[in-house]
């Protein structure tokens, strides 16, 4: 065996003889310091280690929690604590003893994976695994958790180290210098909740009064009266897509459901919220032109819900030499033209228009 050989004459390798060498990989990894020289091994890190032409000494060793690693034919060697290049070093000097010039490369094939915590008011409560190579701030672990629900108190943040130091952050010195602010592993992140949000609604977006209200003191508030409470919607509310969010549910209903369905009795409970949108038809328009009485653009309706024959009456209505055999609508690049007696005739459902659709009326010849 060829180890067996070079243990033979072992004598001879003490003193000045011995030169420790590193493998081509290693002096490659010596180039770039940040990756030898910054990581520090740490318990249950598992180093692979290669020995040049002893194959029966290649290893892959899990390092324990004292910092002790068990290699074949040298046994234990602290290595917890150092970089890689100082662990090779190390290594290499223990091997030094049974084989003439040794050349090894130790390489990190699985990090230990350590934890910080951020619970509490966030979408995904949770540990945050802290990077391998960098740094884990609170403002990356607070986005790593989804950010703050509805229910969390933005001024009241904890940062709770391992060390038992206690922290008060807000949700806006995040966003700013707090959000550098390292942790490491075992540190806490707790957004607390705002107990007002225990009994109150927000109704927010597209209403004359948007705001946070408490529920009354029967405990009942309901869709339609938290709207109401809100004084209505504006005049720019998309009436189509009133959104409810409940314990992170979000639902869609119109405020016709609203006005005269059953959408308008939902029950709210405290940290919910109403949001109103901005309807997409907010200045858009339809231009009509030829034979009408007043061709020009016409206001899109914010319902959404416009056609043809309704955007001719607002328009005045036909001229008297308007043929309404040709009746046509572009919409971008296509033009379509429509005979409306024979439409009128069929029973035809209404053509729907959208917004920025082109009408024009063809002037009829006699």
């Amino acid at each position: 065996m060829k180890l067996i050989k070079k243990i033979s004459y072992f004598p001879l390798l003490l003193g000045s003889l011995i030169v420790p060498h590193l493998l081509p990989a290693q002096e490659e990894a010596e180039a770039q310091p940040d990756l030898r020289e910054s990581y520090i091994l740490r318990a249950n890190d598992i180093v692979k280690l290669s020995v040049y032409e002893e194959l029966e000494l290649d290893s892959d060793v899990t390092i324990l929690k004292s910092g002790e690693a068990v290699f074949p034919l040298i046994d234990s060697v602290t290595i917890g604590g150092l970089s890689l290049t100082e662990a090779s070093a190390e290594i290499l000097g223990r091997y030094a003893k049974y084989i003439r010039y040794p050349k090894i490369t130790l390489t990190v094939s699985e990090y230990a994976t350590e934890f910080a915590s951020v619970i509490g008011q966030v979408t995904k409560p949770g540990q945050v695994p802290i990077p391998q190579a960098g740094d884990l701030d609170v403002g990356s672990a607070l986005a790593s958790a989804g950010g703050i629900t509805e229910m969390a108190d933005p001024s009241n943040i904890q940062l709770i180290k391992a060390s038992g130091k206690v922290q008060i952050l807000s949700h806006d010195s995040i966003q700013g210098a707090a959000g550098r602010i390292v942790m490491k592993s075992g540190d806490k992140l707790i957004v607390n909740e705002n107990l007002f949000a225990r009994s109150s609604v927000s109704v927010i977006g597209f209403v004359k009064n948007p705001d946070t209200y408490p529920i009354p003191k029967s405990g009942k508030m309901d869709l339609a009266s938290a709207l109401a409470t809100a004084g209505g919607l504006g005049p720019e509310a998309d009436i189509l897509k009133i959104s409810v969010t409940s314990n992170g549910v979000a639902s869609s209903f119109s405020y016709k459901d609203i006005q005269f369905g059953s959408a308008g009795r939902l029950p709210l409970k405290g940290g919910d919220r109403v949001v109103v949108p901005k309807s997409p038809f907010v200045n858009t328009t339809v231009t009509i032109l030829g034979q009408v009485k007043n061709s020009g653009a016409i206001a899109f309706p914010l319902s959404g819900d416009f056609d043809l024959m309704t955007a001719i009456a607002m328009a005045g209505g036909f001229t008297e030499v308007a043929n309404q055999k040709k009746v046509s609508v572009t919409r971008g690049q296509n033009k379509t033209v429509y005979d409306l007696n024979k439409l009128a005739e069929k029973g035809s459902a209404a053509i729907k228009l959208q917004p920025n659709d082109v009408i024009s009326i063809a002037e009829r010849w006699f």
